[in-house]
């Protein structure tokens, strides 16, 4: 059986998926301002991304692994 271990790496994954909805809401509207708005949009969530995924990298660092059963675990031992 195929354990994945990248589970903290999926979440991250799949939660960046938001900006291709806002830059094609902003691209649909054949609007140049909205289209800029996207972008700014855009650019700003992925910098919020990017903190996030530094906070969660000290986590992983911290627990010892990427697994949520190893971060559940190493909180449990504290």
């Amino acid at each position: 059986m195929l354990k994945i271990n990248l589970s903290l790496i999926l979440v991250i994954g799949l939660s960046s998926l938001s900006v291709y909805s806002l830059l094609g809401s902003g691209w649909s509207s054949n609007s140049n301002y909205s289209f800029l708005g996207a972008v700014r949009a855009v650019a700003q969530t992925i910098s919020y991304e990017i903190s996030l995924g530094l906070i969660l990298l000290r986590v992983v660092i911290f627990s010892g692994g990427f697994r949520m059963e190893v971060i559940e675990r190493s909180q449990k031992n504290s």
